[in-house]
Order: structure tokens, then C-alpha cells, then sequence
């Protein structure tokens, strides 16, 4: 990485960043109400290259790609022990600067995996069996979100992100029955949404306070276990996300600088579109990530 990086033009001199530190991450899985505590705790550390990128004359592939990971290590403030995983990997790739514009193709890949007490004797459709109430489960979460994002140069204006994206999630969900007496279910599950977002991002020394607002619509569907299609559930959903962080950066010297901040993602799905008549029903439910993280920092 350092024979690239020295070997780079001059024009991309400064405008770029690597850097490595420790973040403590506390994560809520939606859809997961059945479990004594649906959340977990992380140490992980993280690397990443960023860019602050610049206006000027319309071209291809005008910076280096933005690069993140992120990976958790055992510790003892998750329940799950030496068990624990959460890993986070994602990439910004810039392909064409139109003077004041950016686009870009982004993606993300996050997993967690987290164990808990069930709340009820629960159906596990997995392997067809009751697991009996205070048993311990582990539950996995895949997510992959990819999609195309405009950025406007000008870090000055109040928004100057828009992205359109699709999500694919994969995940055990709870579900409950509508007859009365029957045991809850859990069972393994796919869903997909289709995003549209807009918010702010800054490259500033000091403060950056950046937040985006997306807005989805998915649906649920069998991953395995043909449960919804036996039971005719109509499982759509809305869903809104609110990402907010806010980030201190100082120089500590002509290459090196510091950071210290504090991020959080808050989700919502809503379920308004199931009928009461159907078998199985779904909860509204929400979703919680922070973070908080600290790094040293490399300016090339």
C-alpha cells in the first residue's frame, strides 16, 4: 500500500486518508421480539481509506475508491462471549465527477450473530422442534446494501447526498399465530428494500456532523421453510432509517491527524399492509446500531 500510495500524481496529493482505531458497537436485530434481549455488544477495530473529493473538470473514475472494515473480537461486555461476531465491510467507488458532481457506486456488507434466552416455548422451523423457554439460541444477520450515489462537491449546502439503493437482509424473524393456544414461531427468513435516501456528509478539521434519512419498502419471504407460502401471507412493509454521526478531527501534524465520534442507525418497519385474517402475523419493529470510535489518521 505504501509503494501505491507514493507512487500516486501529484493531483490527489493531500486528499486522501488512512486510518485504523478500536470501536465499541452496540447492535439490536429487528424482527427479534421473541428473545430475552435482541442486542448485543462489540469491541472491533476498524481501518479504512477515505477521500474529501474536489470539484474540477468532468472525468472517469476521478479518485480512489473509499475503502472500510470492520471486525469485532471476543470481549466480555457481549453475552455471546468468545462466540460474539459482528463484522462490517464497504466500498464507495467514485466513476464520474461532472464539475460540481460525484457519482458513485456504493456498497456494504454487515453480520451479526448474537445469542439470547427465548421469552416463550417458540417453534423453530429450522429443524422443526420446540425449544423450550429461558433455552439459549443464536441468531445470524446478513445484510448487503448496494446502489448508486450523487454527490454534490460542495460540502457547504445542507444536503448534498442523494443515493438510491437495494438491501437484502437474511435472518430467523418472530412471527405470531392467530390461533389462540399456538406456540410462537421462528423462523428463518429473506427480505429485500428498495431505499431512497438523502442527507449530508462533510470533510471538515473539527466538527463534521453528517446525517441521512432513508425512506424503503420490502417484503418478507421464505428462506428454507416454505411457512408464508403455505399460509398466503401478505409480509410487505414500509421502512424508514435515520443515520446520524458526529465526528471530531484534528492535524497533529503536516500528515498525521486524530478523530474521535459517535454514530447511530435507527430503524423502523411497519407492517400496515397484512390483513387480519391471515394465519401468522408480523410485529412493527426497530432496529439500533452505535457506535463509538477513535482513530490516528494518515494524510497522502
Amino acid at each position: 500500500m505504501l509503494l501505491v500510495f507514493l507512487s500516486l500524481p501529484a493531483t490527489l496529493q493531500a486528499r486522501h486518508l488512512v486510518g485504523c482505531g478500536p470501536v465499541f458497537i452496540s447492535a439490536t436485530l429487528p424482527m427479534s421480539d421473541i428473545l430475552t434481549s435482541s442486542a448485543d455488544q462489540y469491541l472491533a477495530g476498524a481501518c479504512y481509506l477515505r477521500q474529501n473529493p474536489t470539484t474540477g473538470e468532468n472525468r472517469w473514475f476521478p479518485d480512489l475508491p473509499e475503502l472500510q472494515g470492520l471486525s469485532a473480537i471476543p470481549s466480555e461486555f457481549s453475552e455471546a462471549g468468545a462466540d460474539a461476531q459482528f463484522q462490517q465491510f464497504g466500498i464507495r467507488l467514485p466513476i464520474r465527477r461532472f464539475q460540481q458532481f460525484q457519482l458513485a457506486f456504493v456498497a456494504d456488507y454487515q453480520q451479526q450473530q448474537l445469542k439470547s434466552e427465548l421469552k416463550e416455548n417458540t417453534y423453530w422451523s429450522r429443524t422443526q422442534q420446540v425449544i423450550a423457554k429461558g433455552q439459549n439460541l443464536f441468531i445470524e444477520r446478513q445484510q448487503l446494501r448496494y446502489g448508486i450515489d450523487l454527490t454534490l462537491l460542495d460540502a457547504q449546502q445542507p444536503l448534498n447526498t442523494l443515493r438510491i439503493a437495494y438491501e437484502q437482509n437474511k435472518q430467523p424473524v418472530h412471527i405470531q399465530q392467530q390461533q389462540p393456544g399456538e406456540v410462537e414461531v421462528l423462523t428463518p427468513a429473506l427480505f429485500n428494500i428498495t431505499q431512497i435516501s438523502g442527507g449530508y456528509q462533510g470533510h471538515h478539521w473539527g466538527w463534521n456532523l453528517n446525517w441521512l434519512v432513508s425512506i424503503g419498502y420490502g417484503y418478507l419471504r421464505d428462506n428454507g421453510v416454505t411457512l408464508f407460502k403455505d399460509s398466503g401471507q401478505d409480509s410487505r412493509f414500509n421502512q424508514v432509517r435515520l443515520d446520524i454521526s458526529a465526528l471530531y478531527r484534528w492535524r497533529l501534524s503536516q500528515r498525521f491527524s486524530a478523530s474521535l465520534g459517535i454514530s447511530s442507525q435507527a430503524e423502523f418497519f411497519n407492517f400496515s399492509h397484512q390483513a387480519d385474517t391471515e394465519r401468522y402475523q408480523f410485529n412493527n419493529s426497530n432496529a439500533l446500531l452505535y457506535q463509538l470510535q477513535s482513530g490516528i489518521e494518515w494524510f497522502f
